[in-house]
């Protein structure tokens, strides 16, 4: 999964010839502010841990709870 600003969507969608399909191994996430919400940091952390928290696959919906879980007891 990879978090994309919203005006950069249109030249990586044209540049690496991006077309939609479901069935697809690459995500992205359009983002409004790609520096708070995808590069490094506690943003970055929370964001990603959401994402996977709400996924159909077990395994990365329990790494997303875990590190949710981590996030909130430093607290």
């Amino acid at each position: 999964m990879s978090y994309v600003g919203r005006g950069d969507l249109d030249r990586i969608v044209s540049t690496y010839h991006l077309a939609d399909d479901s069935s697809g191994n690459v995500v992205l996430r359009v983002v409004d502010d790609v520096t708070r919400a995808g590069r490094g940091g506690t943003a970055a952390a929370v964001t990603v841990a959401l994402d996977l928290a709400e996924s159909l696959d077990p395994r990365e919906r329990s790494a997303g709870r875990r590190v949710l879980d981590r996030l909130l007891r430093a607290l």
